[in-house]
């Protein structure tokens, strides 16, 4: 058409983002024995081609956790740990965080492992995927989504002797006969077998 000047191409809008996940475990650790306090944090980048609004973020809480706290304004709704929406600038990353108890129980379990799930504007959901293995702050393989925890196992025991003498004497004479007791507790994060005691 001569009478519009110029030349139009459209633009069309593109809403993505990408969400990885990293933890940190106090000391700097990089497995859980059980009882540790985990700080999980969320990363979500804008990957699209302009300002991106309604980004809702959700996380099942972790298998063998309990929900200790949750920043900016994060919350436990059933079994989901939820934020407020996010509203993240073109090319920018925002975090959000929360905190996690591992239990001391972790009979069975060698690994704790999660998928947080981010949403734009209604569409469909994408699961997280690890944080890169030399920066938690940058995303890591796309292919392999959740993040994982490994468990070291803790076979341990704590064992106390303790005795009774008849009449509730604690002293002996001579002739007494002693009941020794010999306590034996597991003081590991799992179910133990094949302990052996002596007592010579």
């Amino acid at each position: 058409d001569p009478s519009v000047p110029g030349t139009t191409i459209p633009v069309t809008g593109v809403e993505t983002v990408t969400m990885w996940k990293s933890f940190s475990i106090p000391g700097g650790a990089t497995s859980v024995r059980g009882g540790e306090d985990v700080t999980y944090t969320l990363h979500v980048r804008n990957t699209g081609n302009k300002d991106l609004t309604n980004i809702v973020v959700r996380d099942p809480l972790p298998a063998n956790t309990t929900i200790v706290s949750a920043a900016k304004g994060g919350a436990l709704a059933g079994t989901d740990i939820t934020f407020p929406a996010l509203s993240i600038p073109f090319g920018q990353t925002t975090t959000v965080s929360f905190v996690v108890r591992v239990n001391n129980n972790l009979n069975g379990v060698t690994s704790i492992n999660n998928i947080a799930y981010v949403s734009v504007n209604g569409q469909p959901e994408q699961p997280s995927i690890p944080p890169s293995v030399g920066d938690p702050n940058e995303p890591g393989d796309p292919s392999v989504p959740g993040t994982t925890i490994p468990v070291t196992g803790v076979e341990t025991v704590a064992m106390w002797k303790s005795f009774s003498i008849p009449g509730g004497a604690t002293t002996v004479r001579g002739g007494e006969e002693v009941t020794y007791t010999l306590h034996v507790r597991n003081t590991g994060n799992k179910d133990l077998t094949n302990i052996v005691v002596r007592d010579p």
